[in-house]
């Protein structure tokens, strides 16, 4: 008779743990979906003002998700409680957890040592400038990092990855890939008065569409990547719309973010010849689009309205058809070796990787060192001379130079305690405002324009958070990458969580945090963390 009583407490405390635990998992599934499928494609009042509202809308998400995770997991932890096997699942991400928590301490303290808590007036809606909620069409002040850091432990928490969870990350990516090249040939879906042709699909100018990008693309990639059987070919259209985007999209720092994930990928792979003819067949994708891209430009060359710096390299179809050409050799090849049909040298299984690094960092050495020469000698260089790219002045990289340049001095403008702590998030433009002769510089470069950030991630966070933040923030990056690599022969999903920071943060070497997408990156690290680590049930 005990044993039976006994029996059946045991049976309804399972029933228990497990209707909550598929409560939890539903409701962090519906945070991803909600934020991958209605943020992006969200226009309250089409380009304008695009940016305060998928804000409004992303707040207001954030705030009706405060309080309904907060009353389930109150009631989770009453009901379930953290059991030792719970507790032993989660050790692998420990050390990302912490990371986390340390950095947002961080920008706790950057806040309330900044000068300014409060400037100005606000939006029309509820928003005030300052370290709290951040600067007016940017919002990246305290409330919004620590929201992305509370949808990161809901997601990694709750979430029980599988992969139809992708589902709503793909999907209106598509939609919004699809916009964008429709953009990009000259049809637009939104009227506006000023609209230049920097702004494409439902997400803003090229620099926001390309932050998103950067967390989306590389999924889709890694999805290819992994997969095993027809199924992945799946993949194939997304994939090589979102390369089509990226090359006609008009943005530099995208093309480069691409190739470093690509080079990344490129490493991982070296020492398998399986893994090498994945790769290959992702190359050949991308090299299709190019010779696409470039029998667009060759057969109509104003069909396309934007072009970046180096869109004149996707205009040779002999030399693209080339290089696809070899794509397709190297892709026989490597399949002919996965088959034991050839054979992968045992030196080349052993080094390619290095080779590459140490290719791409002679390659980048050489590319600095003609900048700095051909800009010296005012541009004679043969050939290069006189290309934008190879000359460094105010107007290099769309400005970038006087971004960085703007973004140093301010940082070392500041006092001791402030290069430490910063001067609070998102107060990069209220620092300039108070130097003379920095807001000069800028007015001289941009005119009315705020300069709200250095267009370099990790200088934009060394000004607002100071050589503290900015050490807790690359420490939340070091452990992503530890978190997810220590599990990657387990768990060979993780490839896409390790691209998208690879291809985020190489992108924002050139570019910036923004709400349009960087919600996102976080989102991400999230579900990377709940395929990392599998729940107790």
């Amino acid at each position: 008779m005990r044993t039976n009583i006994a029996g059946r407490k045991k049976n309804i405390k399972r029933d228990r743990v497990f209707w909550f635990t598929l409560a939890g998992n539903i409701l962090a599934f519906l945070l991803v979906t909600v934020i991958f499928t209605v943020l992006p494609l969200y226009l309250r009042t089409g380009y304008n003002n695009i940016a305060e509202g998928k804000y409004i809308f992303f707040m207001n998400v954030a705030k009706y998700t405060a309080i309904i995770m907060g009353f389930f997991t109150a009631l989770y932890l009453v009901i379930r409680g953290m059991s030792e096997a719970e507790l032993k699942a989660f050790r692998p991400i420990k050390k990302l957890d912490y990371a986390l928590l340390f950095f947002a301490l961080v920008l706790i303290i950057s806040h309330l040592c900044s000068p300014y808590k409060s400037v100005g007036a606000g939006s029309s809606y509820w928003f005030h400038e300052g370290s709290v909620w951040g600067c007016l069409g940017w919002y990246m002040g305290l409330i919004t990092y620590l929201v992305f850091i509370m949808f990161y432990f809901i997601v990694s928490r709750y979430l029980n990855y599988r992969d139809f969870v992708l589902l709503p990350v793909i999907v209106p990516a598509m939609i919004v890939f699809v916009w964008g090249i429709f953009n990009r040939f000259g049809v637009s879906f939104i009227e506006y008065d000023g609209l230049d042709p920097e702004y494409i699909s439902s997400i803003g100018n090229i620099n926001w569409f390309c932050g998103y990008l950067t967390v989306i693309l590389p999924i889709i990639i890694g999805l290819y990547y992994y997969k095993e059987g027809l199924i992945r070919f799946l993949f194939a259209i997304p994939m090589f719309t979102g390369f089509f985007v990226t090359i006609i999209n008009g943005s530099d720092s995208g093309l480069f973010a691409l190739f470093m994930t690509l080079l990344v990928l490129f490493v991982i792979s070296s020492k398998d010849e399986r893994k090498m003819a994945r790769f290959s067949e992702i190359g050949s994708w991308l090299c299709a689009t190019m010779v696409l891209v470039a029998l667009i430009n060759r057969f109509n060359p104003d069909l396309l309205t934007f072009r970046g710096m180096f869109g004149d390299l996707f205009t040779d179809v002999r030399i693209t058809l080339g290089i696809f050409l070899v794509s397709l050799a190297v892709l026989v090849y490597f399949h002919a070796c996965s088959n034991e049909m050839a054979v992968y040298p045992g030196f080349l299984k052993k080094h390619l990787g290095l080779i590459a690094i140490i290719l791409t960092i002679l390659i980048a050495a050489a590319i600095i060192t003609l900048i700095a020469v051909n800009t010296a000698l005012g541009g004679t260089l043969p050939v290069i001379g006189r290309h934008e790219f190879f000359i460094y002045d105010r107007e290099w990289g769309t400005k970038r130079s006087v971004d960085w340049e703007v973004g140093f001095k301010s940082f070392l403008s500041l006092d001791f305690w402030h290069k430490l702590i910063g001067i609070g998030p998102d107060c990069f433009w209220f620092n300039i405002v108070d130097h003379p002769d920095l807001r000069e510089n800028v007015r001289l470069a941009f005119k009315d324009i705020r300069l709200v950030n250095a267009h370099n991630i990790f200088l934009t966070m060394l000004v607002n958070t100071g050589v503290i933040g900015l050490s807790a923030f690359m420490g939340v990056i070091v452990c992503a990458f530890k978190t997810f690599g220590s599990k990657l022969k387990e768990k060979p999903g993780l490839i896409m969580f390790i691209l998208v920071l690879v291809m985020y943060l190489s992108n924002n070497l050139f570019s910036f945090e923004q709400i349009t997408s960087t919600p996102f990156l976080w989102l991400a690290m999230g579900i990377g963390a709940s395929m990392a680590v599998k729940k107790a049930n």
